[in-house]
């Protein structure tokens, strides 16, 4: 089933790589851990 949803996606790939987001996901990751521990410690 998954597999019908992802098949034009899939056919409209050209073979380019997409932007970088390699520093992004270095600066989100850790950030949105640290906030989940604050929520967390807030509803508690």
């Amino acid at each position: 089933m998954v597999l019908i949803l992802s098949l034009p996606f899939m056919l409209l790939y050209n073979g380019t790589r997409g932007k970088k987001l390699k520093y992004f996901f270095y600066v989100y990751y850790p950030l949105h851990v640290y906030l989940l521990v604050i929520l967390a410690r807030v509803l508690a």
